[in-house]
C-alpha cells in the first residue's frame, strides 16, 4: 500500500476546500488567538476587574479561544470526515482525563498514607528515644 500524504488529506477531506479558503482559516485563527491572548493579558496585567471577575473573563477568554482553534485549526464543520475527527478528538479527551483524575488519585491516597501526622511522628520520635 503505497499511498501518499496527499491520498491521506484528500480521504479526511481536508482537501476538498480551496486552498485560499484553508489559508484564511488559518489566519483568521492565528489572529483571534492572538487577540484573545492579549486580552486575557492586558485584564490581567491592569487589575481592570474584581478577582471573581477576573477569573470568570479569563476562562471564558480560554474557552472563545479554544472554540476558535477547534474550527480553525481542527477544520471541525458539518462534514462526514470532521465527524470522525470529532470522534477521534473527543477519545483523546477522554483518556487525557482519565490519565490526570487517576494521577490526581493516586497521589492523594499516596499522600494520605506515606505521611505520618505530626503526632504519630512525635510518639515515633519518643518510642525511639530521638528526643
Amino acid at each position: 500500500m503505497n499511498h501518499s500524504h496527499r491520498d491521506y488529506f484528500e480521504e479526511i477531506e481536508l482537501t476538498a476546500s480551496p486552498r485560499s479558503a484553508m489559508l484564511t482559516g488559518y489566519l483568521v485563527g492565528t489572529l483571534a488567538s492572538l487577540l484573545l491572548t492579549l486580552a486575557a493579558y492586558a485584564l490581567a496585567m491592569h487589575h481592570a476587574l474584581s478577582r471573581p471577575l477576573l477569573i470568570a473573563a479569563l476562562c471564558s477568554l480560554a474557552i472563545v479561544q479554544a472554540l476558535f482553534q477547534i474550527v480553525c485549526f481542527f477544520h471541525f464543520d458539518r462534514t462526514p470526515a470532521s465527524r470522525e475527527r470529532q470522534l477521534m478528538f473527543a477519545a483523546t479527551g477522554v483518556i487525557v482525563v482519565i490519565l490526570v483524575a487517576g494521577s490526581v488519585w493516586i497521589m492523594w491516597s499516596l499522600g494520605g498514607r506515606m505521611m505520618p501526622s505530626t503526632g504519630d511522628m512525635e510518639n515515633y520520635m519518643q518510642q525511639m528515644d530521638a528526643f
